[in-house]
C-alpha cells in the first residue's frame, strides 16, 4: 500500500506497529480509540496494558491502519533524519526523578536490586 508522505510522518511521530511475518508489517496512526474489549471490533488493534496492568482499556485501534512491507517500511525511515527530535522535560519535579534514578542506580550496581523501571505517576 502506497502511503501518502503526512501519513508516514504521523506514523513515525506516534504510530504503532506489528510484525506480521518476514516481509511484511501492520501499522496504525492518527487517533487512538481505547477499547475494553476487542470482541465487536472488526478493525486491527494494539494490546498497550499500562506498567501495573490495571487499565480497565488496555487495547487501542488507530484511526488508520496499513500493511505496509518491509522494503517500504525501510524506504520511509530513511527519509527522516537520523538525530532524533529534541526532547523537553515539562515536569517540575525534573531534580527529583534526577536523583530517584542515581539511587536507584547506586542499588541496582551494588546488586540490592535486579530490576529498576523509574516512572512519574501524576494525580490529577
Amino acid at each position: 500500500m502506497r502511503l501518502a508522505r503526512q501519513d508516514w510522518r504521523c506514523f513515525i511521530e506516534s504510530g504503532s506497529l506489528i510484525r506480521l511475518n518476514k516481509d511484511n508489517y501492520l501499522i496504525g496512526w492518527g487517533t487512538r480509540t481505547w477499547l475494553e474489549n476487542i470482541y465487536d471490533s472488526p478493525s486491527p488493534f494494539f494490546y498497550f496494558p499500562d506498567f501495573f496492568l490495571s487499565s480497565p482499556c488496555p487495547w487501542f485501534q488507530h484511526k488508520f491502519t496499513a500493511i505496509v512491507s518491509q522494503h517500504e517500511l525501510l524506504a520511509a525511515m530513511h527519509t527522516y533524519p537520523a538525530t532524533p527530535l529534541p526532547l523537553s522535560w515539562k515536569n517540575p519535579y525534573l531534580a527529583h526523578f534526577e536523583n530517584t534514578c542515581k539511587e536507584l542506580h547506586t542499588h541496582f550496581y551494588n546488586k540490592k536490586l535486579k530490576k529498576l523501571c523509574p516512572i512519574y505517576l501524576k494525580k490529577v
